[in-house]
């Protein structure tokens, strides 16, 4: 291709483009109608997305056992406390009456689900398809959220009434263990006791009755070990039992006096909003496009289907 065919070339090229650009500018019209109503469409797609938007609410709270096991009455008592299981809260009856009695809250489920369908089991599902619990390895602590559409108030509520449930199970549990063991070991205490009293008695028994064969320097104990070892064995048992049992008598007894190792439940953040990524964006980016391509294609045809018929119009006539 020479020098002339190259600029002949470019400036046919040229002129074509010009040329697309003047169709565009004659049906402008056409073009920015059918922008106009495919942004619009966009803008009441972005609309109803956003309308159907739901906010997230969260708050971290941490169950710190290691509080009540670190605790000088604790280590002294023997006890063995029995974690709470986040998972059951959600689905036992009563723990679910206990948020349905935020006023709101029911308010939305007698809203939301028919009538037919309101069992203990709609509640619970209902609940557990808006609050969500999950632990943090990292933090090591817990993250309870609340997902609806934007109503803070009831979200807080429901995360405030979720606190007072965990500390509520919290204080019942650590109560009634120290109770039963309080209980169990004061048994066991009393029964070590009162077999201790008795050994005593036999061994006095047995003294008394091998006082001839004793002199002032003669040990008791080993003499006991020797004279009748069953009995010195079982003493020593019962004794170590009786000691082990008053011991953590000392560490029970502290703990019932002690309300700080109850308050182990300590929020580590305050309410907080998680942020959701929202469509309504990308569909009003997505309708405006839209609305471009549709628009310059509509001018393009228009033009075509006019230079065909004017074309036609000129081969009728000659």
């Amino acid at each position: 291709m020479n020098q002339l065919e190259r600029k002949e070339y470019y400036e046919e090229d040229e002129i074509d483009i010009y040329e697309l650009v003047d169709i565009i500018i004659k049906r402008k019209i056409l073009v920015l109608g059918i922008f106009i109503i495919c942004s619009l469409l966009g803008l009441g797609a972005a609309f109803f997305v956003r309308s159907l938007k739901e906010d997230t609410l969260a708050l971290k709270f941490n169950i710190n056992y290691s509080k009540i096991e670190s605790n000088y009455f604790f280590k002294k008592s023997g006890l063995t406390l029995t974690r709470i299981n986040i998972n059951n809260i959600l689905i036992t009856n009563k723990y679910v009456d206990e948020f349905f009695k935020i006023k709101d809250l029911n308010n939305l489920y007698l809203e939301k689900v028919k009538e037919e369908n309101k069992t203990d089991y709609s509640k619970s599902k209902f609940l557990n398809n808006i609050l969500k619990v999950s632990y943090n390895n990292d933090g090591n602590n817990y993250t309870v959220s609340v997902t609806m559409k934007k109503n803070p108030e009831l979200q807080k509520d429901i995360l405030n009434k979720y606190i007072e449930i965990i500390k509520s199970i919290n204080h019942t549990q650590v109560d009634d263990e120290i109770e039963n063991r309080y209980a169990f070991i004061k048994t066991e205490n009393i029964s070590s006791k009162e077999k201790l009293n008795s050994i005593e008695n036999n061994i006095k028994e047995i003294l008394e009755k091998e006082k001839n064969f004793m002199t002032k320097d003669t040990n008791i104990k080993e003499f006991i070990e020797y004279t009748n070892p069953v009995l010195a064995v079982e003493k020593e048992k019962i004794s170590d039992l009786y000691n082990q049992s008053a011991e953590m008598l000392i560490g029970l007894d502290g703990l019932k006096r002690d309300d700080n190792i109850k308050n182990i439940i300590s929020l580590d953040s305050s309410v907080y909003e998680i942020e959701t990524k929202s469509k309504a964006k990308m569909i009003l980016v997505i309708g405006i496009l839209f609305g471009m391509v549709p628009g310059i294609m509509s001018a393009f045809i228009a033009e075509f289907i006019d230079n065909y018929k004017k074309r036609t119009n000129t081969l009728v006539k000659k």
